[in-house]
């Protein structure tokens, strides 16, 4: 059982991860897109 909670936990740490970092590499032109809501705050953020 522990080592079925250590696999699930270290699945969760290396998508978060990733995740994390798509975020980064994403600009703000293509994050602005992404979203289906209210983004307009993508705009006050600076660009890299």
């Amino acid at each position: 059982m522990d080592t079925t909670i250590w696999v699930f936990q270290g699945i969760l740490a290396v998508l978060t991860l990733f995740i994390g970092v798509l975020k980064l590499a994403t600009t703000n032109k293509k994050f602005k897109t992404l979203g289906r809501g209210r983004v307009d705050w993508v705009d006050s953020l600076p660009s890299i």
